[in-house]
């Protein structure tokens, strides 16, 4: 949890157009990958595993 603290304080320092390009990044990936193996489900299975790895 400390992690995601110290990574959400430093997501704010960032400039406006990263931020924009970060977020945008990852749900254009979670709805192309949910899109593609049918259901929300496995494309929220993978955003919670990609934010468990940080």
């Amino acid at each position: 949890m400390q992690a995601l603290q110290r990574f959400y304080r430093l997501f704010l320092t960032e400039p406006v157009w990263f931020k924009i390009l970060v977020v945008s990044m990852l749900l254009i990936a979670v709805v192309f990958s949910s899109s593609a193996f049918d259901g929300t489900l496995r494309g929220s299975a993978k955003l919670v595993t990609c934010l468990n790895q940080m």
